[in-house]
């Protein structure tokens, strides 16, 4: 994971306060071509999310998805982002 060091940064700051942090992504790959292209599809981000829970960070709070008709629409496998992103939930 290329971003493992911002999200140490992230969850040791929110760690002095009571706040969570969570993990935002691009729905769909004009959201942010760039940040898209890391995560590698609809599918993809199950991994995405997983690898981050595997972190272990008390205070993550979730995912987050800009914008939401658009990642209803950016199906894989028969299932839209948001679910690959709730199957990294529970890995």
């Amino acid at each position: 994971m290329g971003y493992e060091t911002s999200l140490r940064q992230w969850a040791s700051a929110l760690e002095k306060g009571v706040g969570k942090w969570y993990l935002g992504a691009p729905a769909w790959s004009q959201a942010g071509p760039t940040a898209y292209a890391s995560i590698g599809g609809a599918k993809e981000m199950k991994k995405v999310v997983s690898d981050v829970v595997d972190q272990g960070f008390s205070n993550f709070g979730g995912v987050m998805f800009w914008a939401g008709p658009e990642a209803q629409a950016n199906t894989e496998g028969g299932k839209d982002i948001i679910a690959w992103a709730k199957d990294g939930l529970t890995n």
